[in-house]
């Protein structure tokens, strides 16, 4: 529950400043929710360095250690519509 209300509060963040510099927000996804395959995460925590960076690991399963750990995907795309 906590660190879903932290989430929200950085996503509110990115919004402000994307705004700010004229460009909108895609709504946040993470892998294994909705139409984002829990596949992607392997990728996505490789291009992070997230075991390097933040002593996360993946399992064959792709879940994640430590298990309260989460990713998302946001999408930011100018006024036009162009991401």
């Amino acid at each position: 529950m906590y660190i879903e209300e932290l989430v929200d509060l950085v996503n509110s963040e990115i919004k402000k400043i994307a705004a700010a510099q004229g460009l909108k927000t895609k709504p946040r996804y993470s892998p294994g929710y909705g139409d984002v395959s829990i596949e992607y995460q392997k990728p996505l925590l490789e291009r992070l360095g997230a075991y390097e960076n933040l002593g996360i690991t993946l399992n064959a399963a792709y879940l994640m250690t430590p298990v309260k750990s989460i990713t998302a995907i946001m999408g930011i795309k100018n006024k036009e519509g162009v991401s």
